[in-house]
């Protein structure tokens, strides 16, 4: 008995703890745009400063199709309303890959 009570009283706080970080969607769209704009170490000028022009077209297309859906204890980020591109849950955002942000984009 002792030990259900336990059990529950440490998932009620780590329920509050989750509700208390649940990440809004200015952090959706940061984490995304970061996500998109990073480039590799061995890229050339060209390169970076084509990144650092998509990554403003990136944000911009996510300010109107970015919909952040608030799921109590952890929050989804979808483009276009079926497309989950981001996940946040503790204060942190996860995001899928460049590819799949693309292809969502499109």
């Amino acid at each position: 008995m002792k030990k259900g009570i336990i059990i529950a009283a440490f998932l009620f706080l780590f329920m509050i703890l989750c509700m208390a970080t649940c990440p809004k969607k200015q952090d959706h769209h940061g984490a995304i745009v970061a996500k998109w704009s990073q480039v590799d170490s061995e890229a050339n000028d060209w390169e970076k400063l084509g990144g650092a022009i998509g990554s403003k077209f990136v944000s911009l297309a996510l300010d109107t199709r970015l919909d952040v859906q608030d799921c109590i204890v952890l929050s989804l980020g979808q483009i276009d309303g079926d497309k989950i591109v981001s996940v946040g849950i503790l204060g942190h955002v996860f995001v899928v890959s460049k590819e799949k942000i693309d292809e969502a984009l499109k």
